[in-house]
């Protein structure tokens, strides 16, 4: 029953040797299935789902879980072995700027954004207010028909005699090239 138990990231890192940053991967790749849980912000995973995919949790670590509530792991103390105060606050300041950089580049982004759909916003203003003096100047400019009145028929064109239009082509053709060799000769 201790293999169903839900552990966090820090924790199964401890446990199967692999670091944080690829238990996190791997959780958020399973992310949908029912032995990855995320809760208060934070993965849980289940210890025989990790130890049939990574294949590195020993039945001893496995037996150490407790089954209640997950414990809360304490952030000022720092692990037998560990960093120290300083480079933890070291550590914790690089990330603060670098998040601080981020935060300012999506900041120059959103300023640009609202801008171009200001912009859009005022061309399509105008836009409308064009189409609208377009309409005002073609509704002043046709009279409005009455559908019921029927219009005087178009009188035909005369037919063109085609044939006639051929022929006359081809005379001149032929005249065109007579004269061309006479002139030649």
């Amino acid at each position: 029953m201790a293999d169903k138990q839900f552990v966090s990231v820090k924790k199964a890192a401890r446990l199967s040797g692999h670091s944080v940053r690829e238990i996190s991967r791997f959780c958020e790749e399973h992310r949908s299935s029912k032995y990855v849980r995320f809760e208060d912000g934070l993965f849980r995973i289940r210890l025989d789902f990790m130890n049939k995919h990574l294949g590195v949790v020993p039945k001893a670590a496995v037996a150490q879980v407790a089954p209640a509530a997950p414990e809360p792991e304490p952030m000022s103390a720092p692990a037998p072995g560990g960093p120290d105060k300083s480079t933890l606050i070291a550590l914790l300041e690089t990330q603060l700027a670098e998040k601080d950089r981020q935060l300012a580049a999506k900041d120059t982004q959103l300023t640009q954004l609202i801008e171009r759909s200001r912009e859009q916003n005022n061309i399509i203003y105008s836009l409308e207010q064009s189409k609208q003096a377009l309409e005002t100047k073609l509704s002043l400019s046709l009279p409005e028909r009455n559908p019921s009145e029927r219009s005087a028929p178009v009188p035909e064109a005369p037919a063109v005699n085609y044939w006639l239009i051929g022929l006359a082509v081809l005379v001149a053709g032929v005249v065109l090239i007579i004269l061309y060799g006479l002139l030649m000769s």
